[in-house]
């Protein structure tokens, strides 16, 4: 299950830069 991974990673990434959002906006254009 690699939808399952990416999602769990992408969350894992928004979780850790939720802080600094600011700092790379354009980096996720989904969120």
């Amino acid at each position: 299950m690699k939808v399952l991974e990416r999602i769990r990673g992408d969350v894992r990434r928004f979780r850790l830069r939720r802080r600094e959002r600011a700092a790379h906006p354009n980096r996720n254009p989904r969120y």
